[in-house]
């Protein structure tokens, strides 16, 4: 298949993408305040399930926990002390910009593989690959 007929596709595939998300979203939103309101009658009567329509709808009871004013310092001085250490969760997003930081080139402007760059202790701890994606943006 050519070049040509390969990109004209994706161009094609990516505006249904966008055309069906942007047509989604109000649906999403709409959706987020039914369920919402459906939550708070099931749970001022009192109902735990109901079934119409041959679907059964339930309400699940969860738990969301975060750290006090996003300050994680002392969460992790308490895991770190109590050796609960096991509940830290490394952020790869902050360690790959770290990384790509580090193996700057200004020459180039940009970055080069090069894990001389890093800490040696750091850089064995770590499995870095390069790969390419292709992306496409309206011009």
């Amino acid at each position: 298949m050519a070049i040509d007929k390969l990109i004209e596709d994706i161009i094609s595939l990516r505006t249904k993408k966008q055309a069906l998300e942007a047509e989604l979203r109000p649906i999403a939103s709409q959706l987020k305040e039914l369920e919402e309101t459906v939550v708070n009658e099931f749970l001022s009567r009192q109902i735990q399930n109901l079934k119409q329509f041959n679907h059964t709808i339930f309400v699940s009871r969860d738990l969301s926990v975060r750290s006090v004013d996003g300050n994680v310092a002392p969460l992790i001085s308490h895991l770190l002390k109590t050796e609960m250490h096991d509940l830290l969760n490394v952020n790869w997003s902050t360690i790959k910009a770290f990384v790509k930081e580090k193996m700057y080139d200004p020459q180039s402007d940009s970055w080069e593989m090069n894990p001389s760059k890093l800490p040696a202790d750091f850089s064995a701890a770590i499995d870095m690959r390069e790969y390419h994606r292709l992306n496409v943006r309206k011009s």
